[in-house]
């Protein structure tokens, strides 16, 4: 009696091999034989399920296996029409090493041939999306199986060498814009849709409108124009309204009312109303709501009230501008080596903290997680009278290379990414001079959680000390409330103010 009535027999003929009949089989020890069916190992499919641990196999043979739902759903021997070849395609269902026409990998075993082409392709790539939309472009992407001979072809995603003999995605729009077809389908950059015959997406409005030579109406601050202005900006506690970072000597636009105070650098006021980026696979769209509006970004895990990327089909998923701006192009000349996005999760050389890095390198071991990537060659620290930079060459200048950190007093690694003033001899680590979780959090702004919560500088306070750690802090910027008393009662990240929070609700609902 079989051990499984309702699904498999424990013994079946199978059409492509009559001489003997198969039987249900444990995997444990042969994770390694090939499905004649699909071609795919027997274990490398669906392994969540139980079912998977077993499969058909010739026990006189030993040479012929196939998945139990292959064997009960056997894929056909001949495709009549495919979008992928214009002929007939015949199932060769034998153990075989190939490479595939449609995406240039290797296959092992049980291909589609067209003999009178000479060409071969997988099982799954028979129905390969034609036109697809990924994240690591503007434009659609169509798959072609012929692609420029003459020139060197490299992924626009993995980076590495395309076989220009086999197929690919191709931007029709961008020339040099290639993918591997692998590296175009999986999960984390392409959103699954098919867009073969779909019509192309409706423009999205501009971020903002020309109203005269120097000037413009913003979505994000539709109350009041905003001026451009190209002086250095003679507000030295000015931030920007969109990434909430200091504004420089670069141009920027800046509310017309004087009492208003809405800034946002030209690059930001630029940000487009949706956007596809590495970090998320579906279409992200710009939303800004002032005074209310804070969020935690998905990517650096810090508190934002500044311009926020959105997904309308992932619920509470946002994500900071700064986060979704980081481009490799942005990124060249920050290192020795070319910088790509690869996630992994690996010890970033600015904080020294394992973290998800997006951004790495492929000829050393520097990478960088989001917070640091995102970090702003620039600051102002303190009363330091000129700018710091962003030093990430891994040299330390003569003068400096017995310095400690200005803020926190100890030795600053040349090897590793600091802020320095060379003129002052100062040198400050990131995250001493960029602040905690409070780094995306604009000073000045209020916001609401349970109670309203100011941002406050660092130097106007008297008292330092965290209401709820007790540290004495050092960073920019604190969160502050006043008591029923009317003191000043400090919180040195959201962090602490989130967990004094949940511990008053916890009292109150003990109570």
């Amino acid at each position: 009696m079989s051990m499984y009535p309702m699904e498999y027999p424990d013994e079946i003929n199978h059409p492509w091999h009559p001489q003997h009949p198969l039987r249900i089989i444990e995997l444990e020890s042969i994770s390694d034989v090939i499905c004649r069916s699909c071609g795919k190992q027997t274990q490398e499919k669906e392994e969540e399920e139980a079912k998977e641990t077993r499969c058909y196999g010739c026990t006189t043979c030993g040479d012929f296996d196939v998945h139990l739902d292959c064997a009960k759903n056997p894929p056909p021997l001949v495709v009549d029409q495919t979008k992928i070849h214009k002929h007939p395609l015949t199932l060769l269902p034998r153990e075989v090493s190939f490479i595939c026409n449609a995406c240039g990998t290797k296959g092992k075993a049980s291909p589609y041939v067209c003999l009178s082409c000479c060409f071969m392709i997988h099982i799954d790539c028979i129905n390969l999306p034609r036109v697809i939309r990924i994240n690591h472009h503007p434009h659609r992407v169509s798959h072609t199986l012929s692609l420029p001979s003459d020139l060197k072809l490299n992924c626009q995603v993995c980076h590495k060498g395309i076989d220009s003999r086999y197929g690919a995605y191709s931007c029709l729009e961008c020339p040099t814009f290639h993918v591997h077809v692998g590296c175009a389908t999986i999960r984390n950059v392409w959103d699954g849709v098919e867009l073969d015959g779909v019509p192309g997406e409706k423009t999205p409005p501009p971020p903002f409108n020309v109203t005269s030579e120097d000037r413009i109406k913003h979505f994000s601050h539709e109350e009041h124009e905003l001026r451009r202005i190209t002086d250095d900006c003679d507000d030295h506690n000015a931030r920007c309204y969109a990434c909430n970072l200091d504004v420089f000597t670069e141009p920027f636009y800046k509310c017309v009312e004087s009492l208003c105070g809405f800034i946002l650098h030209e690059e930001c006021a630029k940000l487009p109303r949706e956007t596809r980026s590495p970090i998320h696979r579906h279409t992200l769209t710009l939303h800004y709501e002032e005074v209310t509006d804070i969020f935690p970004c998905k990517s650096c895990c810090h508190v934002s009230n500044g311009f926020r990327y959105s997904c309308s089909q992932c619920r509470f998923l946002h994500f900071d501008s700064k986060c979704v701006s980081v481009t490799e192009r942005l990124l060249r000349g920050g290192h020795r080596h070319p910088l790509y996005f690869k996630f992994d999760y690996r010890t970033c050389c600015a904080c020294e903290q394992i973290k998800l890095t997006p951004v790495s390198c492929g000829d050393c071991r520097f990478a960088l997680c989001f917070e640091c990537a995102t970090l702003p060659k620039r600051i102002r620290y303190k009363d330091d009278a000129h700018l710091l930079s962003l030093n990430n060459d891994g040299k330390l200048s003569e003068d400096l290379q017995k310095n400690w950190c200005d803020s926190c007093e100890t030795q600053v690694n040349p090897l590793k990414i600091f802020y320095e003033c060379r003129s002052c001899r100062t040198a400050v680590h990131t995250s001493c001079a960029r602040g905690g979780d409070l780094r995306n959090m604009r000073v000045g702004s209020k916001f609401q959680f349970v109670d309203q919560f100011q941002v406050v500088a660092t130097d106007q306070l008297k008292l330092r000390r965290c209401n709820f750690c007790e540290r004495h802090h050092e960073g920019p910027a604190m969160l502050t409330i006043l008591s029923d008393e009317g003191n000043i009662i400090p919180y040195c990240s959201y962090y602490c103010l989130d967990r004094i929070v949940f511990f008053v609700q916890y009292c109150m609902l003990r109570n």
